[in-house]
């Protein structure tokens, strides 16, 4: 594939995208869900090519807050895209445009722990010009 990709690329593909890829599936053959640990609700946001790319981080967020106020426990997922973008064929199976942007998957359900109390935390420091 190096000749068709970009020097950035080929060295995401290698040093990042391969070995998650055969990590995810090691781990799916032990019966773990280590992509998306076993959410009941993923949710996958992508852009046309004529949009902001953040766009689809910026609908991500607004969908986690709308999430978390229902009582749902939510998180982003950045590794899904790398995993989409050399697969036409994961592209057509959840009717993703090929020329779209790939966005960041969210990831939610009902939490296993509730906590009781918020870690507190102090500023380090405030300054006020």
């Amino acid at each position: 594939m190096k000749p068709f990709l970009s020097k950035p690329y080929y060295e995401s593909f290698q040093s990042f995208v391969l070995p998650f890829s055969q990590l995810v599936i090691e781990k799916r053959k032990q019966g773990e869900d280590f992509l998306l640990y076993n959410a009941p609700v993923a949710m996958f946001f992508h852009t046309s090519p004529y949009a902001d790319p953040l766009d689809s981080t910026i609908a991500a967020t607004y969908a986690m807050i709308a999430a978390e106020a229902m009582g749902l426990g939510t998180c982003m997922i950045g590794s899904v895209a790398p995993l989409l973008q050399y697969s036409k064929r994961l592209k057509n199976k959840y009717v993703i445009p090929q020329e779209n942007k790939l966005g960041v998957m969210l990831i939610m359900g009902y939490p296993d722990v509730s906590f009781q109390r918020a870690v507190r935390r102090r500023f380090a420091a405030v300054s006020y010009n």
